[in-house]
């Protein structure tokens, strides 16, 4: 540690690979914590339940059940700081962070992993499906019942467009940084350099798995239906790689269960936990309506929306298709109903999206904002 301070980074979303690496990466936050909390148990149920393969169990991981846990474990720890990462939408917030502030010397607030979809529609995080007077009573409302210390700092890409409610303006340290997925291009190596087609996963056959264990997402996928989708998309792949001349490598979404290989053709690579590395070196990126489109963006990647029509895709995920084809001006194939693009597809260059991901032309990486302000 670079100090006698005690720190704790507590993860609403639990503890895994995938938090830790949007959260900074294991080198810079062992060296900045002492302690890694999971309060997903209670913050955020719907995630603890799943069976991540990237959970991370280490020595200085603890993991807290609920509210009273929480109160107990901080009243005995004393901590100087405490830097919270996944706040939004989390349950049981008002008790996690009395807990934290009332016990601790300090706190802060880590976001930089929005998601571009909401820029088009009034960003408001934990206001989303509310507008006007409607979202200003909400949010009034919630700070009412504040009455714990409010966070010292708010680390974030976007200070104007959020709803944190804690964050009193005047006394938090509002510290811009770029967005994750900024700071993951930017220290990113290719994996090669072939040219290829990556397809960005986003594990909708799990995510929205018709199974009493989906508690986060509306029921779709039947074990029939997955079969059927899988089918679908490994043929449009093989058909528009073949097109192409191109190589397919499927990268999978880090939720991904440890089976999901078995469900792409043997002619298609599949990778996990390097797709920013493997976007580096495409010449097209496929994907439904993953967040990769920003980093295609930061890029200025050609991109193709892939739609496999409403009876083998959620409605969900269908509408957020077609507004995100239309808001980052996208290119959209409908398989297997479109004929195959045989000309160059446009590249991705939204200038909003550029701009909300990479606020700052330069930005500081976390190693360096940690330092500075802890």
């Amino acid at each position: 540690m670079m100090s006698k301070r005690r720190r704790a980074i507590v993860f609403c979303n639990g503890i895994r690979t995938r938090t830790v690496e949007e959260s900074g990466g294991a080198e810079v936050l062992f060296r900045h914590f002492d302690v890694f909390v999971d309060v997903s148990a209670f913050a955020k149920p719907w995630d603890a339940m799943l069976s991540f393969s990237d959970r991370i169990y280490a020595e200085r991981a603890v993991h807290l059940g609920t509210p009273d846990e929480a109160c107990t474990y901080f009243n005995n720890e004393k901590f100087d700081y405490v830097l919270i990462v996944g706040l939004e939408w989390s349950r049981e917030r008002t008790a996690l962070i009395e807990a934290i502030a009332n016990a601790s010397g300090a706190w802060g607030v880590l976001f930089v992993r929005g998601d571009a979809r909401d820029l088009f529609n009034w960003r408001r995080y934990d206001l989303r499906g509310l507008s006007g007077l409607r979202q200003r009573f909400s949010r009034w409302n919630k700070a009412r019942r504040i009455s714990t210390p409010p966070p010292t700092h708010l680390f974030t890409n976007e200070p104007q467009a959020l709803d944190f409610p804690e964050v009193t303006h005047g006394k938090t340290e509002i510290v811009r940084l770029n967005h994750n997925d900024a700071q993951r291009l930017a220290r990113a190596i290719p994996a090669g350099d072939t040219p290829t087609l990556v397809f960005a996963d986003q594990t909708l056959t799990l995510t929205f798995a018709d199974d009493p264990a989906n508690i986060g997402e509306k029921r779709f996928y039947t074990p029939d239906l997955t079969k059927r989708y899988h089918a679908a998309l490994g043929e449009a792949l093989e058909t528009l790689g073949r097109t192409r001349d191109l190589p397919v490598i499927a990268c999978l979404h880090p939720n991904a269960p440890m089976s999901a290989e078995e469900h792409f053709p043997k002619s298609i690579e599949v990778v996990r936990g390097q797709t920013v590395e493997h976007v580096l070196q495409a010449e097209l990126v496929v994907t439904h309506t993953s967040m990769v489109s920003g980093i295609c963006h930061l890029l200025g990647k050609p991109m193709i929306l892939l739609s496999l029509g409403a009876e083998l895709m959620p409605p969900k995920v269908m509408a957020d298709l077609l507004r995100k084809t239309h808001n980052e001006g996208l290119f959209r194939l409908n398989w297997p109903e479109d004929r195959l693009p045989s000309g160059a597809i446009p590249p991705a260059r939204n200038p909003r999206i550029v701009d909300f991901l990479r606020p700052l032309a330069v930005g500081p990486d976390f190693g360096t904002v940690f330092e500075r302000y802890l």
